[in-house]
């Protein structure tokens, strides 16, 4: 994991982890997800505040999902991160279009970024919130709508910092 977080991540960008595994990076969320810290969540002692501290840090990576995170926390990072190799990166699976007659996807963006959509691995070619797709957008925070374009199967919203990266996370899938 630290060799993907050296490689993947840059200096100064916060990952949430658990315990400070991601030594060389900022946390998003203070408390260390420990027997102390899990006891005073656990008996409201403290609150669950991981979805805010990854908001207000503009958090792109965090660790795979694990039940240290707490059932709040657990659930935002499941529904705003995808996986890529030994850790997670901002972004929404939006499933296999063809499995379905509705073309149209919903998703909620957190906050404030750039996205990119992806189709198959490709560029989209659907319609954004009924605009064409021509690649990484500025999208607000609350819900957008991607329109699949015909021939458009599995389709994934992602962070576009993440696609310059050196390494990505299956070649027939990202670029």
């Amino acid at each position: 994991m630290l060799q993907e977080v050296l490689r993947d991540t840059r200096p100064g960008e916060p990952i949430m982890d658990t315990r400070g595994e991601t030594v060389f990076r900022p946390r998003s969320y203070y408390y260390v997800l420990e027997d102390v810290t899990e006891s005073r969540l656990a008996m409201g002692l403290l609150r669950d505040g991981i979805a805010e501290d990854v908001v207000r840090t503009h958090t792109h990576f965090a660790v795979p999902d694990t039940p240290l995170f707490p059932p709040q926390a657990r659930r935002f990072l499941n529904e705003h991160f995808l996986p890529f190799g030994a850790l997670r990166v901002l972004g929404r699976d939006l499933g296999d279009s063809s499995r379905s007659a509705d073309r149209v996807r919903r998703f909620d963006v957190s906050y404030a970024d750039r996205f990119a959509i992806l189709a198959d691995g490709a560029d989209g070619r659907g319609a954004l919130d009924g605009v064409p797709y021509q690649g990484p957008t500025l999208l607000r925070p609350g819900p957008h709508f991607y329109s699949c374009s015909g021939g458009e199967h599995h389709v994934e919203v992602v962070w576009a910092g993440v696609l310059g990266r050196s390494r990505v996370r299956d070649s027939a899938r990202w670029i």
